[in-house]
């Protein structure tokens, strides 16, 4: 066992930048998981009110887990849906992500093909489309 120590002794004597090195990126990486897991805390601790801003009046939104544009759910999942006693509500929309900008931006947009960078949109806004009767958040003027 004494000779462990004396190798171990011998090493960080020959190599003290490497042991540094090694310290450092120890804790580097202790800090980057303490903050991952507090992010994840945080996540969780604020979940049920962007859940409730999220689905509006529903407790539940159905979607196909498919990236495709002309994604939906099926009639027939649909239908099943209105069917359950314990379903208040099954009511098919549509929702997309629009970028919007004022057309102050649209015109110093710079030509198409002239290497300049286009303008930073405005913001992103969620559009959504149901025949609902009655919307599932609560509207402004």
């Amino acid at each position: 066992m004494k000779s462990v120590f004396v190798l171990a002794a011998g090493f960080l004597r020959e190599h003290p930048v490497r042991v540094v090195l090694t310290v450092f990126a120890t804790l580097s990486a202790t800090c980057l998981v303490l903050w991952m897991v507090g992010g994840y805390e945080a996540l969780l601790r604020t979940y049920d009110d962007f859940a409730e801003r999220a689905l509006g009046r529903y407790e539940l939104a159905v979607d196909p887990i498919s990236r495709a544009f002309d994604r939906e759910v099926m009639p027939e999942v649909v239908d099943a849906l209105l069917e359950d006693p314990a379903v208040t509500a099954a009511e098919p929309m549509w929702a997309g992500g629009v970028t919007v900008r004022t057309r102050a931006v649209r015109l110093v947009q710079p030509p198409p093909g002239s290497g300049s960078e286009a303008a930073e949109p405005m913001g992103e806004a969620l559009l959504l489309g149901t025949d609902a009767g009655e919307p599932p958040f609560d509207l402004t003027d």
